[in-house]
């Protein structure tokens, strides 16, 4: 059930003040009045009103005083005012009226109609501004009590009217938590001031959303925070946006882990079989393209077995770890190296000469290796036979090069 509008009546004349009270009594208002302006400010700071009619002219304390008095208490913030005058009323009368605070003026005679009509439609508006403010402070707690940041901007656009900027308009208590920048250092700045090292993307997603109204909803880096933030950004009006954001960078470090650990072998550090194979069908594709050629070294060791057996696995990992930082310095920044098994490596040469040059890097590999391998207290040694194929001439696809390389190698270590 709707609460009954509370309604106070100041007048010191006792029959207008009387026909006045009945009027909005008649019209189902809770009314009560008072005789003077001391009286009525009494009244109106103990019932706290939605509305009183003042009348201008009172001998112990004027509408207009009293006015100015319920407008500069904060108590009374939600009181609406009325000022009614039994003189003949001037602009500048009212306009001296409306400067105290006062939501209104009529002037006397009244109407009845027309008493009605401006009481009715004051009260509109205090119920409309009354809604707001509680959609407001339901707002400002929702904002204030959420999990994720969030943050109001305005963009920034240049003379074409491309974004180059935006200004930070509100933050939340936990875009201060997520971002480390407390809210007096963010509102009212720009991001390039207060973030100079803020990516072109972020600026170019946001001025998207400001000026097209299309929401936005991306995971994306963010330089100056070394972060990774889920966001949600989308226009609240012209050349406003808002951005709620979480926190994702635990979880994209470990899809960063699992990947490298999917793609890479866990003893050496390099690419497993499945990365190399990606980095062939690419490597093969531009060779297609710019007509170039391919090498790849099928390599195995040789006297591996006997390290292990004589030494242990721990000696025998130690050794790996050592060959493959060997093979990698024998081979340009380019070109691929690759651990397949437990002791057999493959090395992808891109853009190579000829197979001389292929020839060339893998007896520089086969020196490196065969040098001396210093593992606690234990000299290693081992060798390493090592075979070749050659993109186009030796075939065009990986599984046939591999396998050519495959048997080259074969017969190396044949031949040994």
């Amino acid at each position: 059930m709707e609460e009954q509008i509370k309604i106070i009546v100041v007048d010191d004349d006792a029959n207008l003040l009387f026909a006045t009270a009945r009027i909005l009594t008649s019209a189902g208002y809770e009314v009560e009045t008072a005789t003077g302006g001391i009286e009525g400010l009494e009244k109106i700071r103990a019932r706290r009103p939605d509305l009183v009619l003042l009348d201008v002219v009172m001998p112990d304390l004027d509408g207009i005083t009293v006015c100015r008095h319920i407008k500069s208490d904060p108590d009374l913030r939600n009181v609406y005012v009325i000022l009614v005058s039994s003189m003949k009323t001037e602009t500048a009368q009212q306009s001296n009226g409306l400067e105290s605070g006062a939501d209104g003026y009529i002037a006397r005679p009244i109407d009845k109609r027309e008493l009605l009509a401006r009481v009715e439609a004051m009260i509109r508006i205090k119920r409309v501004q009354t809604a707001l403010a509680e959609s407001e402070s339901r707002y400002r707690l929702l904002f204030s009590q959420m999990i994720s940041g969030c943050a109001l901007h305005e963009v920034i656009c240049d003379a074409n009217g491309v974004p180059i900027d935006y200004r930070f308009l509100d933050v939340n208590p936990a875009f201060e938590r997520l971002t480390g920048l407390v809210r007096e250092q963010a509102v009212g700045k720009k991001v390039l001031d207060i973030l100079p090292d803020t990516e072109r993307l972020w600026i170019e997603r946001y001025g998207r959303v400001a000026l097209t109204g299309a929401p936005d909803h991306f995971e994306g880096y963010s330089r100056s925070f070394d972060k990774y933030f889920e966001v949600l950004a989308y226009r609240i009006e012209k050349d406003k946006f808002a951005v709620t954001f979480t926190d994702v960078t635990e979880r994209k470090q470990t899809e960063e882990k699992l990947k490298y650990a999917a793609l890479h072998d866990p003893l050496t550090g390099l690419p497993n079989r499945r990365l190399f194979s990606d980095r062939l069908d690419q490597a093969l594709k531009k060779a297609r393209r710019d007509h170039e050629q391919v090498a790849i070294l099928y390599l195995d060791l040789d006297a591996f077995k006997p390290v292990n057996d004589l030494y242990g696995h721990e000696t025998g990992d130690r050794v790996l770890q050592e060959v493959a930082l060997r093979i990698q310095d024998c081979i340009r920044a380019v070109d691929t190296v690759a651990r397949i098994g437990g002791d057999e490596f493959v090395v992808l040469l891109e853009d190579i000469e000829n197979r001389e040059a292929a020839r060339k890097v893998a007896q520089k590999i086969t020196d490196a290796i065969h040098e001396p391998i210093l593992v606690i207290d234990h000299v290693c040694r081992v060798g390493a036979s090592i075979g070749v194929s050659l993109y186009p001439e030796d075939g065009d696809d990986p599984d046939s090069l591999l396998k050519i390389a495959d048997q080259d190698m074969y017969e190396v270590k044949k031949g040994r």
